[in-house]
């Protein structure tokens, strides 16, 4: 019985990438006294989750294949961050602004 292991690589990379993200937010974001309170906090990851799945999709980073050279993943990953930073940084100014705004 011969399986196929290649049908695993895009849900674990998924997988992967979320896994990252959220540590990344763990011990960038939510460090204790920092920006955000623990009632914002779900909801901020789930926002900041999809916003990497949408992008993702749109930027199609995880159409790569067993022949897939690793220039083109390295350069649509380079591109995914960079998409996806710009969009985090938009979307925590804002909420900089709204929480500031709330305040006064």
């Amino acid at each position: 019985m011969d399986k196929k292991y290649s049908t695993y690589l895009r849900p674990l990379t998924v997988f992967l990438d979320l896994l990252i993200l959220n540590l990344f937010l763990h011990y960038m974001v939510f460090e204790p006294g920092y920006m955000m309170d623990a009632s914002k906090d779900l909801r901020f990851i789930i926002v900041t989750n999809m916003g990497w799945l949408i992008l993702a999709y749109i930027l199609n980073l995880y159409k790569i294949f067993r022949f897939t050279r690793l220039v083109s993943i390295i350069r649509n990953l380079i591109n995914q961050v960079a998409v996806f930073f710009w969009f985090f940084l938009h979307f925590l100014s804002g909420l900089i602004y709204y929480s500031i705004k709330k305040a006064f």
